[in-house]
């Protein structure tokens, strides 16, 4: 039996049923019967998947993919593969009452030593992996040529000296107006700091001077007012006179004032 094609390949879209063909030719003398087999049974219908083949005649198995689900990625490779088993058949065959696919386990056994087979592989027909990467690079690059060939057309050192000149000075202008104020301000920050520092010093020595001040006003009148006590026992004892005692007083008053 000669089979063919060596590979069935299917083409998108996958997600709908699409067919290809097995062709069956029988070369030899004898009446050959067949079985298709199939790794994937779920996804694909095989017409007729048993049958019998008269000698010198040919025969087209229909592979029929059903759908898949969804659409394979780039450079999906399948692994589905079909088994066409072949062997003598001398009976009759009536596919009402006898079909080849109830006869086929007596084949078998009969005539083991003479079938023969064949393997098929499935291919999806898809877009590679590579080929979408260098679409993609070839996109990319498109582009860069034309950028190319204008900047060896017009080479102009004179424009982009000028354009680079630009940019400085705009650059410089921004950075010195920027700069200047930010100067100012922490000048106008520190003498304001100087001035209200020299004031809360001028403040903290006018509360000194005064604290001392009343300090010594208290020691003053205390001292005037121990001496006139002291002035009273001396009048109630008959001891000192009084001009004495008030000129005490007045000396210990100016000596608290001028020490103290």
């Amino acid at each position: 039996m000669e089979i063919s094609p060596a590979f069935l390949e299917f083409k998108a879209p996958f997600t709908k049923s699409s067919t290809e063909i097995i062709s069956l030719a029988n070369k030899s003398d004898k009446t050959l019967a067949f079985k298709v087999k199939t790794t994937a049974p779920k996804l694909y219908c095989v017409r007729p998947n048993a049958a019998t083949v008269a000698p010198g005649e040919k025969l087209d198995v229909q592979i029929i993919l059903q759908g898949l689900k969804q659409e394979p990625e780039p450079g999906y490779k399948c692994r589905d593969k079909f088994l066409v088993v072949s062997l003598p058949c001398p009976y009759e065959i009536n596919e009402t009452s006898q079909p080849v696919a109830q006869l086929w386990p007596t084949l078998e056994k009969q005539f083991k030593a003479e079938s023969s087979s064949k393997k098929i592989r499935v291919m999806f027909k898809t877009q590679p992996a590579s080929s979408g990467q260098g679409a993609s690079s070839a996109s990319n690059a498109a582009p860069r040529e034309p950028v190319k060939k204008i900047v060896n057309e017009t080479p102009t050192p004179k424009a982009s000296s000028l354009a680079v000149h630009d940019e400085t000075t705009l650059n410089d202008s921004v950075y010195s107006s920027t700069s200047s104020p930010i100067s100012k301000s922490t000048a106008a920050v520190d003498k304001d700091l100087s001035e209200s520092q020299k004031k809360i010093d001028q403040i903290s020595a006018k509360m000194n001077t005064n604290a001392t001040k009343e300090t010594a006003k208290e020691k003053t009148e205390s001292a005037a007012a121990k001496s006139e006590s002291q002035t009273a026992v001396t009048e109630e004892a008959g001891g000192i006179p009084v001009q004495l005692a008030i000129f005490g007083a007045l000396i210990t008053f100016i000596l608290a004032w001028l020490f103290f």
